[in-house]
């Protein structure tokens, strides 16, 4: 095994490592570098990765850096860029192997104390990311290593939060050490940091961190308080038999449990769904983001009777808006759409970002909303285990005040971090025992299309 502990790595030479060329010029865009600074050469190499030539040629004649003793550094930098350059032309034409010796010898030429594997890795992958190419498996050798990149991360996350691609770093760092439950975490803070949506590659590198992780260590008592009078799958099994749907569309599939109820035509989306069993003939899973899936494939389920729908994707308040929105543009005049997770047991399972194994996020924010934004809905809270559902009806699939609002509404969620204590308290929604909760579920639903 590799012993790196004397290679100390400051935030810009940890940038310049693992390949982050936009975010390195990003960070110093504003630093005027002395004359005798080596960073310098980092930012000058970042530039000629991103093609920005005009710029370096610029910075290079107002700059006295190779004068003032970082000659060689720079050289070393710049034959660097042509090795990382020929990498990743070498992966465009799918020679891997031939392609990972030159991003390896791109690292090699800077002249310092050996590179442990892992950040050989890290820069490796990031430049197939940055050329759109899926991640592959890590070099097995990078697991071996023994280096504390998390500090350097750490430094340069505190300085720039808002940069996707280093919690994503951080991310696939946890990952290759083992650290499964952090390294969840912060994919699901990459999707925080990226409302408009998270890439279909992201969540596929998510899911194998999902999959690994065993736990969350919840760092308060009662973080992991579940209640509830009737459990939430024996509520859609009602919901399925009392409205007899001719389709059912699920929004969130993860193992499949709520899928399987479906007895008609049925489509599942998630983009990482990880089934316990094989579905039933009658239903079909589509991989995808949401999003990425109603706008493929809105017009088709507008020629459907989408009688039942149910939401349980991202538990991040921009991203169940989005979903609603979808989802009601495709609904007719009988349609159902249920929520889930709108009640958290305390605010840990609140937060955005994740720390507990029971999570809903900020999904109660939903509910919130459509109490102020659509008082022409039928809204149905129900005390379902562990987590809460929200029913909805009378639906309208040509309302655009949602949409056309969507911006400013998800702007003014923004910073509200406090869960109101009706949300808490589950107030007003439906409680009691299993046939009393369908009794009044059957009054309020009584004009939909049922069965009986």
């Amino acid at each position: 095994m590799e012993r790196h502990s004397n290679l100390k790595l400051d935030p810009l030479a940890m940038l310049y490592l693992a390949g982050q060329w936009r975010e390195l010029v990003n960070l110093t865009s504003d630093i005027n570098f002395k004359d005798s600074d080596g960073n310098h050469c980092y930012r000058i190499a970042a530039l000629m990765q991103l093609g920005k030539y005009k710029k370096v040629k610029n910075e290079l004649r107002s700059s006295k850096c190779i004068l003032q003793g970082n000659r060689n550094r720079l050289l070393r930098v710049l034959a660097s860029g042509v090795f990382c350059s020929i990498s990743k032309s070498l992966m465009t034409l799918q020679y891997m192997s031939e392609a990972r010796r030159s991003c390896d010898r791109s690292l090699d030429v800077l002249g310092l104390p050996t590179v442990p594997d892992l950040v050989k890795e890290l820069r490796f992958q990031e430049q197939r990311r940055q050329l759109g190419l899926p991640h592959i498996e890590m070099y097995s050798g990078s697991r071996d290593c023994k280096l504390d990149i998390s500090s350097s991360l750490a430094k340069l996350r505190k300085l720039r939060p808002d940069l996707v691609s280093l919690v994503v770093a951080s991310a696939e760092y946890n990952y290759e050490i083992g650290n499964y439950s952090e390294s969840l975490k912060e994919w699901q803070e990459v999707a925080a940091l990226m409302p408009d949506g998270m890439p279909s590659e992201y969540y596929a590198r998510s899911k194998k961190a999902y999959v690994a992780n065993k736990g969350f260590s919840s760092y308060r008592k009662n973080s992991e308080l579940t209640k509830g009078d009737v459990d939430k799958y024996a509520i859609l099994e009602w919901l399925h038999t009392s409205l007899n749907p001719s389709f059912y569309l699920e929004i969130g599939v993860q193992r499949g449990k709520s899928l399987e109820i479906a007895r008609c035509e049925a489509v599942g989306v998630d983009p990482m769904p990880i089934l316990d069993k094989a579905l039933s003939g009658n239903v079909t899973l589509i991989e995808s983001t949401s999003d990425a899936f109603f706008e493929s494939h809105a017009y088709e389920l507008k020629e459907k009777d989408v009688d039942l729908i149910f939401i349980d994707g991202m538990h991040l308040f921009e991203y169940v808006l989005r979903d609603f929105i979808n989802a009601e543009s495709v609904s007719n005049e009988n349609t159902v759409i249920v929520i889930d997770d709108i009640f958290p047991c305390n605010s840990d399972q609140a937060a955005r970002a994740r720390a507990t194994k029971v999570w809903t996020g900020d999904v109660w924010k939903i509910y919130d909303t459509l109490k102020r934004y659509r008082k022409d809905l039928n809204l149905v809270a129900v005390d379902a285990y562990p987590t809460g559902l929200l029913c909805i009806s009378g639906l309208k699939c040509n309302e655009y005040n949602l949409k056309s609002s969507y911006e400013s509404i998800v702007s003014e969620y923004k910073d509200v971090d406090s869960v109101p204590k009706e949300y808490l308290e589950r107030a007003g929604a439906i409680t009691g025992r299993e046939s009393d909760v369908f009794k009044e579920l059957a009054r309020l639903f009584g004009k939909l299309k049922t069965n009986s």
